[in-house]
């Protein structure tokens, strides 16, 4: 079934005239209107017809009915309860939409999803709690198997960062850790009423199929990691030398350069240097000596 669109502009405007609505700064409310973007949004998601998409921020629904069109099942979570009622006549038409109203950084996604094995998750995030989302999706529940997001163009560098760039940093590596991230596309403020201040990007993050085994040691490889970025002007053989005296001594450097170099790297590296690989590697080799 294929009802007006909302993406087109006037349509979009003619709703919050009708509804009254005046968006606010703090939910980061900017709804798209182009719709060529939305479409090679929802495309990148690959959705089949027996999927089951979540999205976050419903807001008037023009990504929520785009999603109607294509999955089996979209449980679209908004918070501001100005949109119920918008969202009633919007998706009218679509049985196969579901509104939770709840806060994103609160929702037990397990939960929602129910009896599903997995499900894919597409939403235009607001850019208050983008990362916080992303980072609640891919470290509390297993069942998301991949994410089609628009965030915002900074946060999507920090994400997609390669080491050695100043956007590269603790964030990279702990997404890289449980996904592997590709960039789709930039999207202009213009396309957006009304324009925020910045850019935008579309990023799909795709859940390692192995992740599970190594999930029991990521607090210890987070911690692990977290110290050299914590102190990321000094070099990694400074760091460590200092930092983990009980495995090297003081003094030792000697073990350290070996340390380092039997990983292919100098002592002088620094951590934003550093691939994710290659911190698991370090972060392995250390345990190990540790036992």
């Amino acid at each position: 079934m294929t009802r007006e669109k909302i993406v087109h502009p006037s349509i979009t405007k003619e709703i919050l005239r009708r509804y009254d609505i005046r968006l606010t700064k703090r939910f980061g409310q900017h709804f798209l209107i182009d719709e060529n973007i939305l479409n090679k949004e929802v495309q990148s998601a690959g959705i089949g017809s027996e999927d089951l998409v979540i999205e976050v921020g419903a807001g008037i629904g023009t990504l929520t009915q785009a999603l109607a069109e294509k999955a089996g099942k979209v449980i679209a979570v908004e918070y501001d309860t100005r949109f119920f009622d918008v969202l009633k006549d919007t998706l009218s038409g679509y049985d196969n939409v579901e509104i939770v109203r709840a806060d994103a950084l609160e929702v037990d996604f397990d939960r929602l999803i129910k009896d599903k094995d997995t499900a894919l998750f597409v939403a235009n995030l607001p850019y208050n709690i983008a990362t916080q989302v992303i980072s609640i999706l891919l470290e509390q529940t297993k069942k998301i198997k991949s994410m089609v997001v628009m965030v915002q163009k900074e946060v999507a560098d920090r994400i997609t960062a390669s080491p050695g760039t100043k956007e590269y940093g603790f964030f990279t590596i702990r997404t890289a850790f449980f996904a592997d991230v590709s960039h789709i596309s930039v999207v202009p403020r213009t396309v957006f009423f009304p324009p925020p201040n910045v850019d935008s990007s579309i990023l799909r993050v795709v859940r390692k199929p192995d992740i599970h085994d190594i999930t029991s040691i990521k607090d210890d490889l987070f911690g692990f990691i977290k110290i050299f970025f914590n102190e990321r002007r000094k070099t990694m053989g400074a760091v460590i030398s200092r930092r983990f005296k009980d495995i090297y001594g003081e003094e030792n450097r000697q073990r350290v350069t070996q340390e380092l170099t039997s990983l292919g790297l100098e002592r002088s590296v620094r951590a934003e240097a550093l691939t994710y690989e290659q911190f698991f590697r370090l972060f392995c080799s250390l345990r190990l000596r540790q036992t």
